[in-house]
């Protein structure tokens, strides 16, 4: 069986903005500012813009089927969201996995969106296995979850810094793709590991088959030569 480790990066949708709030010859710097002042306004939160005036900047999977282990990222200033989108559906369709992410109420509503505005298929919308983590370790789809950093670290996992939607919106802006690719890859390597240690607790899987993911993992992210990941394999405990 396929597994898929999900997360994403937003941007706010300033094509949508522009539109909704009649900008015009605004940069997209000005346009965000506008669309969080007026989300402001409307008693959502001052670093977050509501799920639907969002769109993608990236997507990260890892992927682990019988073929072995697979880091992949779809971002850059030269990717548009279309193709992000078709480059998610592709993975989906080819390889049907069970599909993990952290906190899916944040991933799911964006996701959903997007295709709605492309106008195309909405694969996670098909799928009858998407397992949210944080649901699974609060205990209830109504608590709010933890920081993936700290969970991380309870874990005993390498921390990663989280990106609120304006440091995210920051990075592209002053074209930081490259950082926020790191982040997204840390953020799916270290939900996979928590699913894994969180597998163990409840009996799920044995100490033997947890160590055994922890190397195989290990060992990929090695192979990979790519300095974050070298860095996590050396931060590991």
């Amino acid at each position: 069986m396929s597994i898929l480790l999900l997360d994403i990066a937003t941007i706010p949708d300033f094509e949508l903005g522009e539109r909704l709030y009649n900008l015009h010859d605004l940069s997209e710097k000005d346009i965000a500012r506008v669309m969080f002042t007026k989300n402001r306004e409307k008693g959502g939160d001052s670093e977050e813009l509501s799920q639907n005036l969002l769109r993608l900047a990236a997507i990260s999977m890892l992927l682990l089927d019988d073929d072995g282990i697979s880091l992949q990222t779809s971002a850059g200033s030269q990717t548009d969201e279309l193709q992000h989108l078709q480059f998610l559906t592709s993975i989906i369709d080819q390889h049907k996995p069970e599909i993990i992410t952290w906190d899916s109420r944040r991933i799911l509503p964006v996701l959903n969106y997007r295709c709605l505005s492309h106008g195309i298929r909405a694969p996670l919308a098909e799928s009858s296995a998407v397992i949210d983590l944080t649901a699974e370790l609060s205990g209830s789809e109504d608590q709010g979850s933890g920081f993936l950093n700290e969970v991380a670290i309870l874990s005993g996992f390498p921390g990663i810094e989280e990106m609120s939607d304006q440091n995210i919106l920051n990075a592209c802006l002053e074209g930081g793709h490259e950082l926020i690719r790191i982040n997204l890859e840390t953020r799916v390597i270290n939900t996979f590991l928590i699913h894994q240690r969180w597998q163990l607790v409840c009996g799920e899987i044995d100490h033997s088959s947890y160590e055994k993911q922890l190397q195989l993992i290990k060992e990929y992210l090695q192979k990979e030569d790519q300095t974050h990941l070298t860095n996590y394999v050396e931060a590991i405990k």
